[in-house]
């Protein structure tokens, strides 16, 4: 490795021994040399760490750092705070790469003088065995590509774009600790807020896979995310509050309130949904049913029942969801 790479790569790794030779190897193999790749044991108790340690010995570029078991977003700040190039990008641990992907993303920046670039890529769920390409298209202004990242219809990952490393540091932007739902979102949202130069490359470079049982990311919400949840409307009406922009902020706050409002409805903990819905007091019929809103019927449905009490239906709805997802994993 060069004196000063050009790209930092973070990777967090917790309980992926199965998954993550597949990772490091095409990240290895980039055609893209000048570049260091940081692998965060977040304290895994399986082999990761021992198998993180092997890479570094047989390849300088690779730098582990082991750390008590605190989540993704504390080991991601970790490798957020090592990291020496130019740009940085994430990857998941049990997913892959392109071997040009650095590459064309270097070029991208260097030829545009972009802040952040974006591209596309290939979602794998394993849940039904099927692979999509996904075509981010992005708006390439932060004023009309931030609504797009709230709502959702741009996803908020960190793995499929390339970001100026002085974007985090010049704007204070970190992790939050203990956020480990969303906590993409919880930094990207004020990245595309601060992103004077945008890119986008039209190809898929990216592998994602999702349908993993134990995977960091999951469908399925327990108690700590809900928290989690909580804790980022709170922080993103925090930093709205005296941002000026031509978008209207409240709007799309509801928008993404309303979205966990009906994830909540049908996945969440109901009673400590009652202990703090009045983060929600805003919420109203037209926002679950609005077009702005992606997500599927069930989710509606389960919002509009929570929003007007109606517990019996909702309880009759979250059972046939627990059946439905019984009998798709049997």
């Amino acid at each position: 490795m060069e004196s000063s790479p050009k790209i930092s790569v973070i990777v967090p790794v917790y309980k992926v021994e199965k998954y993550i030779h597949r990772c490091i190897d095409s990240l290895l193999a980039q055609t893209f040399k000048n570049f260091e790749l940081l692998l965060i044991d977040d304290g895994s108790p399986d082999s990761s760490g021992k198998i993180c340690d092997k890479y570094a010995r047989i390849d300088s570029r690779v730098r582990v750092f082991h750390k008590e078991n605190g989540g993704v977003s504390s080991a991601r700040q970790v490798g957020l705070e090592h990291a020496v190039g130019d740009y940085v990008i994430h990857a998941d641990p049990d997913d892959w790469v392109e071997s040009e992907m650095l590459q064309e993303l270097y070029n991208k920046a260097i030829s545009d003088n972009a802040d952040m670039v974006i591209c596309d890529y290939y979602l794998f769920d394993l849940s039904t065995n099927r692979k999509t390409y996904v075509k981010v298209s992005p708006p390439l202004n932060s004023e009309e590509l931030l609504p797009k990242i709230i709502s959702g219809e741009v996803h908020a990952s960190l793995w499929n774009k390339l970001i100026k490393r002085t974007l985090f540091f010049e704007n204070k932007i970190a992790f939050i600790e203990g956020l480990n739902m969303c906590e993409d979102l919880s930094v990207m949202f004020k990245l595309v807020y601060y992103a004077k130069n945008i890119a986008y490359i039209p190809k898929a470079l990216y592998h994602y896979i999702i349908g993993r049982v134990g995977a960091y990311t999951s469908n399925k919400m327990n108690l700590s995310q809900q928290k989690n949840i909580m804790d980022l409307i709170l922080l993103m009406q925090e930093f709205f509050m005296d941002k000026k922009k031509s978008i209207n902020i409240s709007e799309l706050l509801k928008i993404f309130k309303a979205g966990y409002f009906c994830k909540i409805a049908l996945y969440g903990n109901l009673e400590y949904y009652y202990q703090t819905k009045y983060i929600f007091s805003d919420i109203k019929f037209n926002d679950i049913i609005s077009k702005s809103l992606l997500i599927n019927y069930r989710l509606k449905i389960s919002g509009i029942l929570l929003l007007y009490n109606a517990n019996l239906l909702l309880k009759i709805v979250r059972d046939l969801q627990s059946l439905y997802h019984k009998v798709k994993l049997s």
